[in-house]
């Protein structure tokens, strides 16, 4: 009985371990096709995704390079192949943004309103990452400082993008700028639009056009923009353009240069660092539209040496500053935007232009910007 048993119960075992052991193959034979199918899925989605982000990325980049030329239309048509094809809400909402520029610089027909309506949408758009609307809005205040006080009232004036400020001076636009920076910080802190207020206040200031607001204290409140501008450029992920980068720069060299005058508690050599700082960029640049902030930066930085450097070299100094304004004598391309700039001051009378009163006087000692200004149309 016993051994009778004992064969059955091990014959029973040995069928119950080789159907356990079927099973066990047929278990990891079923883990390992569906490892391989999960690793082909995971590889097709990896090469789906990298070959988005390539096309993206071409489109793009060939955009980019049409846009630098000054081709808006082609730009245009090369951001729009190019978002069909974003990889995330952040490069779509980029590339709006570049759409909504380059719509705005063409300016044929209804451009401009068409421009300020995508610059408004993509700003209010929820989808789209706080950092890209913040830096849009930004953008969008650059331009509406450039473009005036009429500019700034057409589309600024009614809720909820109120930002318009009227008090029947031409300077008031740089209050609107203020209130459309502070705008953008409030979305997201970025140190583009917190140096861009410190500039528009520095602007008021030697323009005297603060208003009610002391210089005093527009001061503090530009050194306390300067301090967030700088551990926000430390700190953020941001991407900026070119131009914006140069722009922080120049941004900040000027907020330096006129709080530190007021307050004096920047020393000269650092207000003249950060003038340093902004024209670096020279050497190397194509981009229009970074060489008319660095062409910006010269000027300022002429100015400055002109107020405080009193050595036996200081003419020698603001000459060699200002020698590029030799090449934006002619007519290449990459100086139009600065040319522009200064023809829109022949009118304006220079008892009421800080800029144009600093430019006459500079005009005296540099021989190339004397003879910039008068290919641009001035009378000297």
């Amino acid at each position: 009985m016993e051994n009778g048993l004992t064969s059955r119960n091990s014959a029973g075992q040995k069928g119950g371990l080789f159907a356990s052991h079927r099973t066990l193959k047929l278990s990891i034979a079923l883990v390992a096709l569906l490892i391989i199918l999960s690793s082909l899925i995971i590889g097709s989605f990896w090469y789906y995704d990298d070959s988005v982000r390539a096309l993206f990325n071409f489109h793009y980049q060939s955009a980019l390079n049409l846009h630098k030329s000054r081709d808006y239309t082609g730009a245009i048509q090369g951001f729009t192949n190019a978002i069909d094809n974003a990889p995330d809400p952040s490069a779509a909402g980029q590339t709006r943004e570049m759409i909504a520029f380059d719509t705005f610089q063409r300016n044929q027909g209804n451009d401009r309103a068409q421009a300020v309506q995508m610059y408004k949408s993509l700003i209010t758009d929820p989808a789209i990452p706080a950092a890209v609307r913040a830096i849009a809005l930004t953008d969008l205040g650059l331009l509406t400082i450039n473009q005036g006080n009429d500019f700034a009232r057409e589309y600024f004036s009614a809720e909820p993008f109120d930002w318009y400020v009227s008090d029947n001076s031409r300077f008031s636009v740089y209050k609107t700028g203020i209130n459309m920076f502070e705008a953008a910080d409030a979305i997201a802190p970025e140190s583009l639009a917190e140096y861009a207020i410190g500039y528009n206040y520095s602007t008021l200031i030697v323009n005297g056009a603060l208003g009610t607001t002391t210089p005093q204290a527009a001061a503090e409140t530009i050194q306390q923009y300067i301090q967030k501008g700088d551990q926000n450029s430390k700190s953020s992920s941001i991407q900026y353009s070119p131009s914006n980068i140069a722009r922080e720069y120049f941004f900040r060299a000027i907020a330096m240069g006129v709080s530190g005058n007021i307050l004096n508690n920047i020393s000269l050599p650092d207000r003249e660092e950060a003038f340093q700082l902004a024209i670096s960029q020279e050497a190397t640049t194509t981009d229009p539209q970074v060489e008319a902030v660095l062409m910006q930066a010269r000027l300022n930085y002429g100015i400055f040496l002109y107020k405080y450097d009193s050595g036996t070299n200081a003419n020698e100094n603001i000459e060699n500053v200002l020698k590029p304004f030799a090449q934006a004598a002619t007519s290449s391309p990459l100086y139009a935007a600065t040319r522009a700039s200064f023809v829109g001051l022949i009118t304006v009378p220079a008892d009421s232009s800080f800029i144009k009163q600093q430019s006459l006087k500079l005009a005296t000692i540099s021989p190339d910007f004397k003879d910039f200004l008068l290919s641009v149309g001035w009378k000297l």
